[in-house]
């Protein structure tokens, strides 16, 4: 890291004389500007246009002074009846308000401004003063008036074919429909202003669009075409030759990347935005990477390289840190200021120069030697106040350093933590995989089952969708086993990719046989949940012929609970609510029990509502009938039925707004036509699901 101390070192050397430079250029031109006036006394066009330039000068430098010299200018200005300075000056002065944030009193002036442009029909000046107008009303959030206006500057630049800040106008347009929630309007004006910018051929005005496309896209958490747009301008960008503009752009694609936990494309992307700050030679933008790259590689367990980007990135801070706070280096170059101290050496200097070419003239020694020794005491008295404050920061920054290192001690501590973490981690690893191993022996009542779930399982395991696949392969061939005497509706929608609630149906002589189990498990485990529950139901049924519901509770609960144990998945497990159904299809007559899950029926014209606040089964080995309800009764013709996994119902009722969940279900129930078309018809499914929705409804017909 001492090579790179170096150079960064180098770097902020170079800027501060490239600025330093630059301010020394504007102070000669304020120099000259301020000899002319002095030598200028007559109030004419010339002293008026001197008056405006040195108010334009100082706006970048002093705003009093700024303000003291456009005021004359403006004064002057209406004396010589000159509307045109008269109407730039005031475009001036509302800028330097505006940038103080005295946005009342740069209003004032913008608005004196546009009436003089308005008189002298002056179609350039009306798009830049309405324009800035607009800017006024943007930071006040007057949305609907900076509206107005950035649409008035579109307008005139329109008639005076300016491509350029007709394509910028667009741009400020978009922002405002952003602000206010209007994200199709933005990026139809975003889409606009890069067409425009397209034929112009200007690169960076292409990026700009494509780059505020992307950040709306990622508000609307369109991650793709987020990145996508990003893509994009990163093209337009090293074509423009904008480097730091690409540099930028990667480090947003990381961060994208980083959201969506894809770590490795996070990294890559982490890493070219790097490689760009060393080129440049840009400390801040390095800092930044070296600490994502950090949390990158600390997420996917790479623990050794975290801590050296986190070494790396206290390296860079430090450099960036110290001599930022010896130089100030950044005000420098992001302000275009300099300490007051510097502008005060720069003003004597000025009158030094003042006085020096009037000594000059008039030959008269004493004075000239009387101004050098006022000069050189006047520097000596600086140096010695920079000489202090040398002293003072030297003190800051070694107290700086000496908290920096104690942080550095702190993360070496944190490090070798992790490491021992890591270390028992793999230990307790090597002792799960074995105690695995000897629960598997010990499974020999559910051997071949046993070997089918864990097949299952790691094909579950090596991917989120092929398990949505197998869930959804399980779902029943509802025609072939639901005889013609009943109507069978089903809504089953997963809120991620894999299911918490699955559903079981068969048929065994005139039974119509209905299982419906929920989980609070997701992904792989909820999916290895269902292929079990599948395989033990068919096991107890088709196999073992039962078909009551009290004994299939109990073998379900027995065979989940060995599962779940010998899976080694049980921290994670919270039970399974579960109801079956026996409906006898000949004599309508129907069994039921539910450990946890509640259902509807609707029977002679009313609602029914059939409870169960039972915690679900699977937790223990053994359970009893008071650890579940009981149901049996007759039905007949027209009786419908309706199961809903928890929360089903409730999700739908949100999204309507419905306070009286039973009477809207009899509403639905009560509807003449078919059950599903009831259900299509009453029940809105919301966009965004808050949780898995499941819902089955049978409906007696005719007998056959």
């Amino acid at each position: 890291m001492v090579n790179y101390k170096i150079w960064i070192n180098i770097r902020y050397f170079i800027i501060y004389l490239v600025c330093f430079q630059s301010f020394s250029v504007s102070a000669t031109k304020l120099d000259s500007l301020l000899l002319q006036l002095n030598n200028h006394h007559q109030e004419d066009t010339i002293r008026l246009s001197l008056l405006k330039s040195i108010c334009y000068e100082y706006k970048f430098i002093e705003k009093n002074k700024a303000t003291e010299y456009g005021i004359k200018g403006l004064s002057l200005a209406q004396k010589l009846h000159n509307q045109e300075y008269e109407a730039e000056i005031l475009n001036i002065l509302g800028i330097i308000y505006m940038e103080y944030d005295d946005d009342a009193l740069a209003l004032e002036h913008f608005l004196k401004a546009r009436k003089i442009f308005i008189e002298l029909t002056d179609t350039s000046g009306l798009s830049n003063i309405s324009n800035n107008i607009g800017l006024i009303y943007y930071k006040r959030q007057q949305w609907d008036e900076a509206l107005l206006h950035f649409n008035e500057a579109k307008k005139y630049n329109l008639l005076i074919a300016d491509s350029n800040s007709y394509g910028n106008n667009l741009n400020n347009i978009a922002v405002i429909h952003r602000k206010i929630g209007q994200m199709d309007k933005a990026i139809e004006f975003h889409q606009q202003a890069y067409n425009i910018h397209e034929k112009l051929r200007n690169s960076l005005g292409m990026a700009d669009a494509l780059q505020n496309m992307g950040i709306i896209m990622y508000e609307k958490e369109d991650y793709a075409k987020t990145l996508d747009f990003f893509a994009r301008a990163i093209v337009q960008r090293q074509q423009a030759g904008d480097l730091v503009g690409v540099g930028n752009l990667h480090y947003n694609m990381g961060f994208i990347f980083q959201a969506m936990n894809k770590y490795d494309n996070a990294i890559q992307h982490y890493t070219q935005s790097l490689n760009i700050a060393y080129k440049i030679q840009s400390g801040g933008l390095a800092s930044k990477n070296l600490s994502a790259l950090a949390e990158n590689y600390a997420a996917k367990g790479d623990f050794k390289k975290a801590c050296d980007f986190h070494s790396q990135f206290f390296d860079i801070h430090d450099s960036i840190y110290n001599l930022g706070k010896a130089s100030k280096i950044s005000e420098l170059q992001t302000k275009y200021e300099t300490e007051k101290n510097n502008q005060s050496i720069q003003l004597l200097e000025v009158e030094a120069r003042l006085k020096k070419a009037e000594l000059l003239r008039s030959r008269v020694s004493l004075l000239s030697i009387t101004t050098i020794v006022i000069l050189i005491s006047i520097s000596l008295l600086i140096l010695r106040k920079n000489y202090l404050k040398r002293i003072q920061l030297n003190a800051l920054l070694s107290e700086t350093n000496i908290k920096i290192h104690q942080q550095k001690n702190e993360i070496l501590i944190q490090r070798n933590q992790l490491e021992q973490f890591n270390e028992e981690l793999l230990s307790q690893k090597d002792e799960l995989e074995k105690q695995n191993e000897n629960l598997q022996n010990q499974s020999i009542s559910i051997g071949n089952a046993l070997k089918t779930i864990a097949r299952k399982k790691d094909q579950i395991t090596s991917s989120m969708r092929y398990a949505a696949r197998l869930q959804n392969a399980l779902i029943p061939d509802v025609d072939l086993i639901v005889p013609k005497n009943i109507e069978f509706f089903h809504l089953y929608q997963a809120k991620d990719f894999v299911s918490g609630d699955f559903f079981w149906l068969g048929k065994l002589g005139n039974s119509l046989l209905l299982g419906l189990l929920n989980t609070q498990l997701k992904g792989t485990s909820g999916a290895f949940l269902s292929i079990s529950a599948n395989n033990l139901l068919k096991s107890i049924i088709h196999e073992k012929l039962e078909t009551s519901p009290e004994r299939i509770m109990i073998g379900l609960n027995s065979g989940l609970y060995q599962i779940m144990n010998c899976e080694n998945i049980i921290h994670a497990f919270s039970g399974v609510r579960f109801l079956f159904v026996n409906l006898d299809f000949k004599k309508q007559y129907i069994w039921a029990a539910s450990s946890g899950i509640s259902w509807y029926g609707y029977m002679n014209s009313q609602i029914h509502e059939f409870t169960s606040q039972n915690m679900g089964i699977g937790l223990t080995k053994d359970i009893c009938t008071k650890d579940f309800e009981k149901w049996e009764f007759q039905l007949k013709q027209g009786d419908k039925l309706l199961f809903s996994s928890p929360g089903s119902i409730e999700c739908i009722q949100s999204e309507q707004k419905i306070q009286d969940i039973a009477g809207f279900i009899n509403n639905v129930f009560a509807d003449d036509e078919s059950l599903g078309h009831a259900f299509n018809k009453h029940f809105k499914m919301p966009e965004i699901l808050q949780q898995d929705v499941t819902l089955l409804g049978l409906n007696l017909l005719n007998h056959e």
